[in-house]
């Protein structure tokens, strides 16, 4: 659905805008149920989930929770989760967030169009990360 803009005048109701500025595409959905984990993941705790909303009109895809990480090696992009056709990005996109055992470095996630998401973090921040969040992670317009 389209932004309509109100009319001079008209009641801005609840229902108006919820339907007008804001829908609900995709409502909070675990990770395993939008694709698959990779041997170096899997779902932590609070579970990882993504939503899809349309904000006047443009598609706004939001990530939330945590992805437990094994076998990252510093200076290396690694696969954690491939996502399905459908919920993937046209074009590749970017982060820097939270992740354990870093040395007080951020750790970068990638999603590319393969459906892959990636992480890596810098020869500075070592090798022994467990967990990356998502918390933050929105893609505006993916598609």
């Amino acid at each position: 659905m389209t932004y309509v803009p109100f009319l001079a005048g008209q009641r801005a109701t609840a229902d108006l805008l919820n339907t007008r500025l804001i829908e609900v595409i995709l409502d909070w959905t675990d990770l395993a149920s939008l694709g698959s984990y990779s041997g170096n993941g899997s779902a932590g705790s609070p579970s990882p989930q993504m939503r899809k909303l349309k904000v006047m009109g443009t598609e706004l895809w939001e990530l939330k929770g945590r992805i437990n990480t094994t076998g990252i090696t510093a200076a290396t992009t690694t696969t954690l989760f491939t996502f399905n056709v459908g919920h993937r990005v046209s074009a590749e996109r970017g982060f820097t967030t939270f992740a354990s055992n870093t040395g007080h470095h951020g750790a970068r996630l990638g999603f590319q169009t393969s459906g892959a998401l990636t992480v890596s973090v810098p020869s500075a921040a070592g090798s022994s990360m467990s967990f990356v969040l998502l918390d933050g992670a929105s893609i505006y317009d993916p598609v």
